[in-house]
C-alpha cells in the first residue's frame, strides 16, 4: 500500500476526517481484492455504497464539533456579560447600603 503504513491504517488512530475516509477506502479495496482478485477494480457505484456511511459520519462529526465550538463561544460571551452585569449591580447595591445614601 502506497502512503498508508502502520498506525495510519488504523481508523481509530487516524487524525483527520480525510485520513479516516481513506482508511475505510483502503480496507474496502483490500476486501475487494481478496474477494475478486488482485487485478479487479470495483465500480463507482459499489465504492459509493461502501463509503457513503463513513463519509456522512465524518461530515456530521465535523459539523457537530463546529457547532460545539460556536456554542462555547456564545456561552462564554453570555457568561462574561452576566458576570459584568452582576458586578455592576453588586456595586450599586453596596453603594445604596451605605448610610450616607439614606
Amino acid at each position: 500500500m502506497v502512503g498508508f503504513t502502520g498506525a495510519s491504517q488504523n481508523y481509530i488512530l487516524a487524525e483527520s476526517m480525510d485520513e479516516r475516509v481513506a482508511v475505510i477506502m483502503v480496507r474496502f479495496y483490500e476486501l475487494w481484492r481478496t474477494a475478486y482478485g488482485p487485478d479487479a477494480l470495483p465500480d463507482i457505484e459499489t465504492c459509493r455504497k461502501f463509503i457513503k456511511s463513513s463519509v456522512w459520519k465524518e461530515a456530521l462529526v465535523c459539523a457537530h464539533g463546529y457547532l460545539h465550538h460556536m456554542k462555547d463561544e456564545v456561552t462564554m460571551k453570555v457568561d462574561q456579560k452576566l458576570a459584568h452585569d452582576i458586578m455592576l449591580h453588586g456595586a450599586d447595591v453596596e453603594l445604596k447600603l451605605k448610610l450616607e445614601h439614606l
